[in-house]
């Protein structure tokens, strides 16, 4: 798409600088208008194209260095559950506080922190 865009704007360009030949014959009347031409045909293409490539260029260099993969960490929270109540065998992280401990017991079971987390 972008190169179609690019020989339309080089066959325009060509085009007027003959018209302007057949109008003008003096070189310096033709020039800086050819020069102003030239400017806007490349500043389009090159400020035209957005970031995709460059993005995907990335992606394809970090895939081939294999170290960058999306990690979970899933087993590694489910490896930290160690906590667990001792009616119902639910099991909470390791970093939870007393308080969420006592709110399982008391709306689940009626129940002390205590008497359901015995070594907490």
């Amino acid at each position: 798409m972008m190169v179609i865009i690019c020989i339309q704007k080089c066959i325009l360009f060509v085009l007027q600088n003959l018209l302007l030949t057949l109008i003008f014959p003096c070189p310096l009347v033709r020039f800086p208008f050819a020069f102003v031409c030239c400017t806007l045909i490349f500043s389009s293409l090159l400020f035209s194209m957005g970031n995709g490539a460059k993005a995907q260029q990335k992606r394809e260099r970090n895939a081939a260095k294999g170290g960058a993969t999306a990690k979970s960490q899933i087993k590694t929270n489910e490896a930290a559950k160690n906590i667990i109540c001792s009616v119902c065998r639910q099991t909470f992280l390791l970093t939870t506080r007393e308080p969420a401990l006592t709110e399982h017991a008391q709306n689940k079971h009626n129940k002390t922190a205590a008497e359901c987390f015995p070594g907490k």
